[in-house]
């Protein structure tokens, strides 16, 4: 148990957050605190955020289960820049305490903010009777071609609705367009590699394959830099990549 004293008012708890990544347990005497960042990020793995020495606030991220997610992450982020993305949160290797985390930055700031495509669905439902993907494909479809492909590529399960959505323009409310891809760590799933009949959760109704093979052609995407061996989590996500590349004809040459 440890006992850390605050002595001023600042925006970011650091103690907070290295509970929240870590699952240390602390007694906090707080003084003259005006309040900290949120610390209930969704999501199976332990983070917590943090600010450097320029303002910058990072979302520092660790594994769970023993699963090798914040590896599966940072190769995933890597590899998605090797195409001609529309937009890709960069993830890069950090070590917070002697643990090993995947390192991103804040996404939002004053200018914009994000929106998730679970509320996205209940706005397009009211409106337009129609569900976020729909209404997404309407307004957004090389974009939304692009996300499904690149989760076929690199079997990513998890593309649920908090985990896609739009920016936001703060003061006036418009809608700037998809926000980059983000939250990889569940990339290269074995089960997802090596079954190619498991559904997409972002459409139960068809597989990643079968969605992949749909939007293709309206992706547009191009392997700008094939990644190297070492670049991937382990062989069989090296080789269902290329392999699930060929299937769609992406040129890996």
């Amino acid at each position: 148990m440890m006992s850390i004293l605050l002595n001023q008012a600042v925006s970011l708890c650091k103690a907070i957050a290295t509970v929240a990544l870590t699952g240390d347990s602390y007694t906090l005497q707080i003084k003259q605190l005006e309040y900290t960042a949120e610390v209930t990020t969704v999501g199976l793995c332990p983070k917590g955020w943090f600010r450097d020495d320029t303002g910058i606030l990072w979302l520092y991220k660790t594994d769970a289960n023993q699963q090798n997610y914040v590896n599966r992450e940072i190769c995933a982020s890597n590899i998605i820049d090797c195409f001609n993305i529309y937009g890709n949160l960069k993830y890069d290797s950090v070590t917070m305490y002697d643990i090993a985390c995947s390192k991103s930055r804040l996404m939002s700031d004053e200018e914009k903010s994000v929106v998730h495509a679970a509320d996205i669905d209940v706005w397009s439902n009211i409106n337009y009777g129609i569900n976020v993907l729909e209404w997404a494909l309407q307004n957004y479809k090389k974009e939304v071609s692009q996300m499904l492909v690149i989760d076929y590529l690199i079997a990513n399960p998890d593309r649920h609705l908090r985990n896609w959505g739009i920016y936001q323009e703060v003061q006036t409310g418009d809608i700037l367009g998809l926000h980059e891809l983000y939250d990889h760590n569940n990339a290269f799933d074995e089960m997802y590699m090596k079954d190619e009949t498991l559904p997409s959760v972002i459409d139960m109704s068809f597989t990643h394959k079968q969605l992949a093979e749909k939007y293709v052609e309206f992706s547009g995407l191009k392997l700008l830099r094939k990644p190297d061996f070492n670049e991937f989590p382990n062989k069989l996500a090296y080789d269902t990549f290329f392999k699930r590349c060929k299937n769609l004809n992406i040129n890996i040459n």
